[in-house]
């Protein structure tokens, strides 16, 4: 009792006591540990130490007990494995709807490119063909022929560049968009691992908080001490709110303390 241990992450850590027969985090004598007051504790040593006899005082040897942790955390981790999963899903839908977009743009400047390839070619045949002859009737028409190829090879070299380029920026929202999904995805292992005691929430940019965190953020940017590195602006792409429940508690508690110490100090001055 009464020791340093914060989260769940160090309750699992015991699971290789499997001597471990009495386990007491919480004692009326010699005080508390902080994970006790974590969601789930209870729970949570129940699953990963099934060898548990006594918990806080408590006889927990019952098979209907141990059961029932087994069924909660079981089902616990089915609704994350759920969630990855539509995650996964999410970002095979969002990928495959960016690749559509694209299609038929690269697809008519596919086209183009193989109209215009077509074009020069004939040219250059015209004018292998007739070249013994345009080059003494003085009509100029050689030159008009060798300027409309070259112009035509231009044309389709720039298509060429607009199609990597296209290529480039899918490339990147890909990119973006998987880097969204494994953030996504590690905050939801994160609340599994934590037993829900550690949250993220992802703001809109309707709600209240999304705005005040951005501003917040944007005025702490200064542009002067980012020159060197060519950056004239900031951006704010995601807001995300955390909920920590043991913080939460600690702060909620300092504000207590804090209360009481003023209210003490006017009682002593009235």
């Amino acid at each position: 009792s009464n020791n340093p241990l914060t989260s769940l992450k160090d309750l699992t850590g015991l699971a290789c006591l499997e001597n471990l027969q009495d386990l007491r985090l919480q004692d009326a004598q010699f005080g508390q540990s902080p994970v006790c007051l974590l969601c789930n504790y209870a729970t949570h040593l129940l699953y990963h130490l099934p060898y548990l006899a006594m918990l806080d005082s408590y006889d927990v040897t019952s098979q209907s007990v141990k059961e029932l942790a087994e069924v909660f955390v079981s089902r616990k981790k089915f609704y994350y494995e759920i969630r990855l999963r539509w995650l996964e899903q999410v970002l095979g839908n969002q990928v495959e709807a960016v690749r559509l977009e694209v299609r038929p743009i690269l697809e008519e400047l596919k086209a183009r490119i193989r109209d215009l390839t077509c074009a020069a070619k004939d040219i250059e045949m015209l004018m292998n063909d007739e070249l013994p002859f345009m080059q003494f009737d003085g009509s100029g028409l050689g030159d008009l022929l060798t300027s409309k190829r070259e112009a035509l090879v231009q044309r389709t070299a720039y298509l060429e560049t607009q199609i990597e380029t296209l290529r480039g920026h899918v490339t990147k929202t890909e990119e973006s968009i998987q880097k969204n999904v494994s953030l996504e995805r590690e905050l939801l292992l994160l609340e599994l691992e934590t037993g829900g005691n550690v949250r993220c929430e992802k703001g809109k940019e309707s709600d209240s908080w999304y705005g005040v965190c951005s501003d917040l953020v944007k005025s702490k940017f200064n542009q002067s001490d980012y020159e060197p590195h060519s950056l004239s602006g900031l951006h704010v792409r995601s807001v995300y709110k955390i909920y920590n429940r043991l913080l939460r508690i600690r702060f909620d508690r300092e504000v207590e303390s804090v209360v009481e110490r003023r209210d003490g100090n006017k009682k002593r001055g009235g």
